[in-house]
């Protein structure tokens, strides 16, 4: 968990910080004051943004609290991203998040280092997102198939089913 994460020796990095799931179970607002100081202290030696697919104005709220920056963004898609980093700071790049099929696949496509964390469940959340993996396909141009146990992730479009081999 996110909590749990002992961050004491990453600096230097610009750093990609998902928010649902990975700070806040998806669908809940509050932000505990645990979370706050170790964001505040993560913010310290690195320049933190965070980023959510679910709600922008979570996104603002959470930076308003913290000092930390925000923007909208649609992981993975990268464009909101590149455009940060080249005015960024700190060149080194590290993408936290619950999620392959988001945070994961951001970071491959940024070529960043990637941090997962245990997903922060919200009682009425569905498991299906738990198996989730990721299989890299061999076709050039294609990044990725994300395959969830015996189901294919069908809200990204982008990924090349012909490789897929279902387990």
């Amino acid at each position: 968990y996110f909590s749990e994460v002992d961050f004491s020796k990453i600096s230097g990095y610009t750093i990609f910080l998902d928010i649902d799931g990975t700070i806040v179970p998806d669908g809940e607002t509050d932000i505990s004051k645990e979370s706050v100081q170790k964001i505040k202290l993560i913010a310290q030696n690195n320049h933190v943004y965070f980023c959510s697919n679910g709600s922008p104005e979570l996104a603002k709220s959470f930076s308003l609290i913290t000092g930390c920056d925000y923007f909208e963004c649609r992981k993975p898609i990268t464009t909101p991203f590149k455009k940060v980093l080249n005015t960024a700071k700190f060149k080194d790049v590290l993408v936290v998040g619950d999620k392959y099929s988001t945070d994961g696949l951001l970071a491959k496509f940024l070529g960043a280092r990637f941090l997962r964390v245990e997903r922060l469940l919200n009682t009425k959340e569905s498991k299906f997102e738990l198996g989730c993996s990721i299989t890299l396909c061999q076709k050039r141009g294609c990044p990725a198939v994300v395959v969830c146990g015996s189901h294919v992730q069908q809200s990204l479009p982008i990924f090349c089913k012909q490789f897929l081999s279902i387990t």
